[in-house]
């Protein structure tokens, strides 16, 4: 498994990473435009990771919606085209306690990695007491 970290949108708040999947959006409303831009990024880094079999992609949210849905859609779509699994790890900022909470959400095309994952996430649920 590839592991890569990007932010939503560049400049909208300070985030832990250089790489973005948005420079800029200009008009909140055209959401076909935003859709496209996603989709093409998106294609760029699975292109770029060619003969990876999972990529998990940590993605440092701004809290725009739209933008948030557009990415998610494109990977949705992309994860069909390409035959890759991919784990998509929301990383949703804590204004109090200036860190990071996960949500995660998962693309699964190989039933062996989506077992592998499975049994970590039961696995830590365990140590944690806790059920998923």
């Amino acid at each position: 498994m590839k592991k890569l970290k990007y932010g939503l949108i560049a400049n909208r708040h300070s985030m832990p990473v250089g790489n973005f999947i948005f420079d800029e959006i200009k008009d909140v409303v055209k959401i076909r435009n935003i859709e496209n831009k996603a989709y093409r990024k998106m294609k760029e880094i699975v292109n770029e990771n060619k003969g990876e079999n999972y990529l998990a992609i940590d993605l440092y949210v701004t809290g725009l919606t739209v933008a948030l849905v557009s990415v998610i859609k494109a990977i949705q779509k992309l994860h069909k085209e390409s035959n890759i699994n991919i784990k998509l790890i929301l990383k949703h900022h804590n204004h109090k306690t200036k860190n990071y909470h996960n949500q995660t959400i998962h693309f699964y095309f190989d039933e062996k990695e989506k077992k592998k994952d499975i049994q970590a996430i039961y696995s830590i649920a365990n140590k944690k007491n806790r059920c998923y």
